[in-house]
């Protein structure tokens, strides 16, 4: 009799543990898809070559190279780029007002004019030795 008891108690708690993970996981989806931006065609090609959301990625030559920039970069401040020459696609997956631009200087200084949000461009980096990510 203890057994069944116990059994039962253990099976009342483990079905009331299950209901609340799954409305704790229901809303925080639901928070969590209220809080992202509008997806746009732009972003939805480029997760398909390579760049996760948030990220500016480089990749060598004029395309996408299969999905497998050279570099990404998450963060906000001055990326160091390395050996790299000749024409590289840049893509700003980042969102909202975040930009990226190519620099001359390893520093993050003589930079050009920004990569927008969403969009890619193709960089001459013969002369570029870091990227610098910035907010407005």
């Amino acid at each position: 009799m203890t057994s069944t008891r116990t059994r039962t108690r253990l099976t009342a708690v483990l079905a009331s543990l299950a209901l609340s993970l799954i409305t704790l996981t229901g809303l925080s989806s639901t928070a969590q898809a209220a809080e992202a931006p509008a997806a746009t065609s732009d972003d939805v090609t480029a997760s398909t070559h390579g760049c996760p959301r948030g990220a500016v990625c480089i990749y060598p030559g004029e395309g996408w190279n299969g999905g497998n920039p050279t570099y990404i970069f998450y963060s906000y401040g001055v990326h160091k780029v390395y050996d790299q020459w000749g024409w590289h696609r840049v893509f700003n997956n980042q969102y909202g007002r975040a930009y990226a631009s190519a620099c001359k200087n390893g520093n993050g200084t003589q930079c050009r004019l920004p990569v927008m949000p969403g969009t890619w461009s193709n960089v001459s980096m013969t002369l570029i030795n870091s990227f610098w990510l910035f907010t407005e």
